[in-house]
């Protein structure tokens, strides 16, 4: 494959309310080769089988548009990849317009992995995420069907639905003794993408919950509105976010490295393109990036390229590891091919498929209880659940006062963390690192510094 003239289009992270699809820079939709098929005698066969079928076959109504697609989906299917997908023409429709609008579902982006339907993320504010559905939760049932019964594609169909509708998701995580039913109501998913809000008075937060068309411009806006706050560090939250374009990838990635390669593409046959950085648009302000299992395809290309080029740190826990690239190739009757063609790498030349990317401080997130959050709120303020003073309130350095002056859950340790760290310690911004994913020692200071 030639990579100046037909560039991987698309990496994609499938979503039961959009397939989520990354575009590289420049890139238009990739061409069908010239090669003529019908002349080969290997598909001597399948033209016969094609014709037997239609001659002798029991049952006079079938359709030859559904022996293609039934042909097609075989071929994928060999491939045991679950990125390959052949899309009707109505899927494929909706597939173009995932990523720049509203659509109807519960809300949470599914993979396969290891072969079980799993969840990758849900998406915020939505049917799935107020239901309790988490990363890496298994989806065992829809609706009382196998859910190993169908492949990717089939699931993000059966899964979408009218506002109002219901399904019933059948899930099982390792804190569960058995498969529980979860009951959802669909809904309108809107794709605003990025939020932000001030965690101290010189700290920013910025939440990307996925990469699509807009996400870009909307965090320049939300990152300027933050600097004229005066804020001097910023928390830049990727965790549960599914992936969405490259170019928003890249984008976003160059929002704060100055220069140096962000991504590197490799084809089959070993050529690589290099897409890099050759300006920053925003001030080298210290910067933590919280990642965890949830986090996938750009949201781990943002995550390596602040890595490996030593921007900032990332806290959390290990991503989920996709790394492989998509063309999307229209095709003649407006249906789509999307294949996967070629691998991705971090700066420092890393796969992380099926890997993930490993933080450089390690916080599992645990769910808390409720009378667990409230005794967090207890120590927070300063006194023990019997009102007595706490012993452990000296070593917290946000008060009650403060996570709710700043609406941060108690129970929010990552993040947490991360104002700790901002607030307590001198992080400087191009220098954090010793090495690739080895922290420095931080120097305490209680101003924030950006030498």
């Amino acid at each position: 494959m030639n990579l100046t003239n037909r560039i991987p289009l698309k990496l994609n992270t499938f979503s039961i309310l959009t397939l989520l699809w990354l575009f590289t820079a420049g890139a238009g939709f990739a061409h069908a080769g010239s090669v003529d098929i019908s002349s080969l005698d290997n598909l001597n066969i399948v033209r016969k089988v094609f014709g037997l079928i239609k001659s002798d076959y029991i049952k006079k109504d079938i359709k030859e548009s559904d022996l293609l697609t039934g042909a097609i989906n075989g071929m994928l299917e060999s491939l045991n990849d679950p990125y390959s997908r052949y899309l009707e023409p109505e899927n494929f429709k909706d597939m173009q317009s995932d990523t720049s609008g509203e659509f109807e579902g519960v809300g949470i982006v599914i993979s396969i992995k290891n072969k079980i339907l799993t969840v990758v993320s849900p998406i915020d504010n939505t049917p799935a995420e107020r239901a309790g559905i988490k990363s890496g939760d298994k989806i065992i049932k829809i609706d009382g069907e196998d859910a190993e019964k169908l492949n990717l594609h089939d699931a993000v169909n059966k899964m979408r639905g009218k506002k109002g509708s219901k399904i019933t998701l059948t899930i099982w995580r390792p804190s569960f003794s058995e498969p529980r039913d979860f009951i959802l109501s669909r809904d309108v998913i809107p794709l605003k993408t990025v939020k932000s809000k001030m965690v101290d008075d010189k700290i920013g937060y910025v939440r990307i919950s996925q990469f699509t068309e807009t996400t870009a411009p909307d965090l320049e806006k939300e990152l300027t509105d933050l600097e004229a706050k005066g804020i001097e560090a910023l928390i830049l939250d990727l965790r549960d976010n599914p992936g969405g374009l490259l170019t928003s990838a890249i984008d976003v990635s160059r929002k704060f490295i100055d220069k140096g390669t962000i991504v590197t593409v490799k084809s089959r046959d070993g050529k690589t393109l290099n897409l890099s950085s050759y300006y920053r648009s925003h001030p080298p302000y210290p910067l933590i990036v919280l990642i965890n299992k949830g986090s996938a395809s750009s949201s781990e290309i943002v995550s390596g390229a602040i890595q490996d080029n030593k921007r900032g740190i990332l806290i959390g826990v290990k991503t989920f590891g996709k790394g492989v690239i998509q063309t999307v190739i229209p095709m003649e009757n407006n249906a789509g091919l999307i294949l996967t063609t070629a691998w991705y790498f971090t700066p420092s030349g890393r796969s992380i498929h099926n890997v993930g990317i490993d933080p450089d401080i390690t916080i599992d997130q645990s769910v808390l209880s409720s009378e667990e959050m409230a005794e967090l709120y207890d120590i927070s303020s300063g006194r023990d659940a019997d009102g007595t003073e706490s012993k452990t309130a000296e070593n917290v350095l946000l008060s009650a006062d403060t996570l709710k002056k700043y609406d941060i859950k108690p129970g929010d340790v990552q993040l947490i963390k991360a104002i700790e760290i901002l607030k307590g310690e001198r992080l400087t911004a191009t220098t954090v690192y010793d090495g690739p994913q080895k922290p420095k020692k931080l120097i305490a200071s209680n101003d924030i510094d950006e030498k």
